[in-house]
Formats: C-alpha cells, structure tokens, sequence
C-alpha cells in the first residue's frame, strides 16, 4: 500500500478508466528524487493495467545514459505495436521506420516520424484501449520526447491514457498539457506510520531523528533505517552525524557500497550506465575479466536483482550513487569496457569513447561525427546536432571544428532548438 498518495492513485485510476470508456488524457507526476513517482506509476500498471487483459500497454523508462541515442526510448515504447508500422501510409510508415532504423534512406522527416507514432497508437486504440507510461521523461532522448508530447497533445476521442513522470519541476515542454500533479514529501503522520509499519523494532528515539531527516522522502524513510546496523536501530550503537537527502539522495547507498569488494563496484558502474541485455552484459564484465557472478554480493544487499540475466537497479538513484562512488580510474575502465563492447553501435560507440583515455581525441571526433551522421540520417536532428557539438570540441583542426559547429547549427534549426544554436554562431 502506498500511504499517503491515495489521491495520486485515484487520479492515475481514473485515467485508465477514461481509456477503457474510450476517452483520452494526460496526467503527468513530478517531484524531487525519491519522493516516489515511479512507485505511483509501477502501483498504477500494477493494479489498474495488468489485470485488464483487454489493455495494451506501451512502457518505457529513460535513463540518463541514453538521452543522446536517437530514437532509443521510441524503439523500446513501439516495441508491442510493430507489427502494425506496415499497415501505416507513406510517408508516415517510412518515416517511422528510417528513424527506427529498421529500413535505410533519406534523412526523416521528424513531422511525418512524430505523426506515425500518434497514428500508430491511436489506430491500436480503435480495437482497445491503450496506457502508455513513461517513466524518467527527462532522461528520454530528446526524438523521443517530441515524439510523445506531438502524440499526448493530440489524442482526444481516443482509447488512449498516457501517463508521465518528471523529476523536478515541471518543464516548459510538459506545462498546459493535460492534469499535471506535484508529487510532496509524506506528511508526518504519513510518514510515521510508513516507518512504524516497515521497521516496528525501530527505537522510538532512532524513529524520530529518522523522520527528521527523511523530511517525507519515502525512499529515504526506507533506505535511511537500512544504512543503519540493527544495533543503531535500536538505540544500543551511535548513529551516523548525518543522513543525507534530498537532491543528494543517492548518497543514501554509500554505507552498502562501501561494503562492496572493487570488483563488485566495477561490475555495478558497468552495469549502471544503461539497461544492458544479457549479452551485452557478458560481454562488457568479460572485457574487465569479470562474470556475472560478480553482482552477486550487490544483490544481497539489494542494490540491484538480475533478472534473465540483465540487471535490474533496486531504484534509478542507485545508479547515481553508484557513478558518484566511483574513482576516475573506474570510470575510464567501464567506459573502455561499454566502448568496446558496443564498436558496431555508432551512437554508443561515441557516447562510451568519450571517456576512455585509450582513444585519442581525434579518433573520438571521428566517431561522433559517424554518430552524428547515423541520427541526422535518421531525422533526430537535435541528437546529431549535440554530436556534432562535442565534435567540434574534440577535434584539432580548425576546418573540421568549423565544418562540425556549422552541422550542429543547422540541425539544432531544423530540429527547434534555435537558441543551443546561438553560442556556436557566436563562435
């Protein structure tokens, strides 16, 4: 039971229930880290999608690593429907598959890819109702995000609830669309009883100065008594001098990564970059002579599951906290690990060569040019334009820094992003 956000979940049931009615709408969560949207919308899938056999529902996550891989969370969203993408007409249907890369051609159409997707899902919708949910929208890439915010700003006498949730305020891109709802910190009361409920041993002393500092957080008021040794719950050893919150969250875990050997740290800075399938997993531990025995000790202290394989984070900030513990050293190892793991993949093969310290700037500026390249190819101008960016300041040559800023320009216009444009006019 999630206390305290039973109106969140009335408003959340509704939508669903809009949907089924043959109605459509847009609600979307946003709060400080930890304050528990994904838990609303993982409680709605669960409760109000799931048993309905007659709903389809189209999920996504995004996640920080891959915010400059075109179309990345599009592919992962469409999945379900595409084998309807050939019932769609030109040139919508060639569009959407140029920017899915499932077919070669001319550089996309973003209006015709953005229009494919709404006419996709709402042709879906005819023969039943549809819940998309998107989880971390800030981290999508910014294709993806057009995309959806094109689709949720014109569905209306459709089967369709789309459901959203942003960390932090609520962004221009989101605001005037559909019932946007502020997701607080747990009142006292509230909180107290979430504690008492999930630590009932806990010292009533050690309780308060836990609610205190949890400040309504419900992933601190469970994560915060789980830092603590059983003695420190129950008043017979000292408490730590502070608990850290808020925008530093993710500190929460270093106590259990402190407890970790160097190997199982390597493996889980690996791992936390982006939600790798099993064989890309394999493959970059094996880069670093490790398997994947070696997340076992993370699982215990329940950093993270594996699950078929993959590794499954216990929440999105673990993968912060992870990255934040992390020494430089390691992170050029799991860089050059992810780089060579993935030297097929233009756009991954970029963003990992950035880090690594045996791949010399100018071959970086090859690859992101190759990987910008690849998305214009694919109409997501904004992520080629950001590729071409970091080009520009990776190469050593003038004629090439000038011929990379001036691609970036012009796909940050295309792509309505005039004012990132400015500062390389400027230049």
């Amino acid at each position: 039971m999630l206390l305290g956000r039973e109106d969140h979940l009335r408003v959340l049931e509704a939508a669903v229930a809009r949907a089924r009615s043959g109605r459509a709408s847009v609600s979307i969560l946003y709060g400080s880290p930890g304050v528990g949207k994904s838990a609303l919308l993982a409680a709605a899938v669960d409760r109000f999608v799931v048993p309905l056999a007659e709903v389809l529902l189209l999920r996504i996550s995004g996640h920080a690593a891959e915010s400059e891989l075109p179309y990345a969370g599009l592919q992962q969203l469409l999945a379900p429907l595409a084998p309807a993408l050939d019932a769609l007409p030109e040139p919508q249907r060639g569009a959407l598959k140029h920017a899915l890369a499932l077919e070669a051609g001319q550089p996309g159409d973003r209006m015709a890819a953005a229009s494919a997707v709404l006419r996709l899902i709402t042709s879906a919708a005819e023969s039943r109702p549809v819940v998309v949910v998107a989880d971390d929208f800030q981290w999508l890439d910014r294709s993806t995000r057009q995309a959806l915010i094109f689709m949720a700003r014109r569905i209306d006498a459709d089967a369709v609830a789309v459901l959203l949730a942003q960390r932090g305020r609520l962004s221009e891109e989101l605001s005037g669309m559909g019932r946007a709802m502020h997701v607080e910190p747990l009142q006292p009361s509230v909180a107290r009883d979430l504690l008492r409920r999930d630590y009932p041993d806990m010292s009533s002393t050690v309780a308060r100065k836990v609610l205190e500092r949890a400040a309504g957080l419900p992933l601190a008021l469970r994560e915060i008594p789980a830092e603590l040794s059983e003695a420190q719950r129950q008043a017979r050893d000292p408490l730590p001098s502070t608990f850290p919150v808020g925008e530093f969250i993710e500190r929460l875990y270093e106590t259990r990564l402190e407890r970790l050997d160097d190997e199982t740290r390597l493996a889980l800075l690996i791992a936390s970059f982006e939600d790798l399938e099993a064989a890309d997993l394999v493959t970059a531990l094996a880069r670093v002579g490790l398997g994947a025995t070696a997340l076992e000790a993370a699982e215990r202290i329940r950093l993270v599951r594996v699950v078929d394989g993959r590794c499954v984070f216990a929440h999105p900030t673990v993968r912060g906290a992870v990255q934040i513990a992390a020494t430089s050293s390691e992170m050029i190892r799991a860089h050059e690990a992810l780089a060579a793991c993935f030297a097929s993949d233009p756009a991954r093969y970029a963003l990992y060569a950035q880090g690594c310290e045996s791949i010399g700037d100018e071959d970086v500026a090859r690859a992101l040019d190759t990987a910008a390249l690849q998305a214009h190819g694919r109409g997501a101008f904004a992520e080629a334009a950001s590729a071409w960016e970091a080009a520009s300041n990776r190469t050593g040559s003038e004629s090439a820094r000038d011929g990379f800023r001036t691609r970036a320009i012009q796909c940050y216009l295309r792509s309505g992003l005039g004012l990132q444009a400015l500062p390389l006019l400027e230049t």
